[in-house]
């Protein structure tokens, strides 16, 4: 399954927004979007996204894309 091009521009800003809200005093997170596991559901297109401090994954949280926008899931 592929994701339309306009997709990939906008899930960093969800996940941008994320990292500013649950860590705002860091600045060494960093996150990843896996396109490689895409699976359609009935509310729309579900991926993950990891947030890591290193080696540590301090997040993996489900994101839907409903043709549109990106929102947790």
């Amino acid at each position: 399954m592929n994701l339309p091009d306009a997709a990939y521009g906008k899930i960093i800003p969800l996940m941008f927004s994320y990292i500013k809200e649950h860590y705002p005093n860091e600045t060494n997170i960093v996150p990843s979007f896996d396109s490689t596991n895409l699976v359609k559901r009935e509310n729309g297109i579900q991926a993950i996204v990891r947030f890591q401090r290193d080696t540590e994954i301090l997040a993996e949280l489900t994101v839907v894309y409903d043709g549109n926008n990106w929102s947790f899931g």
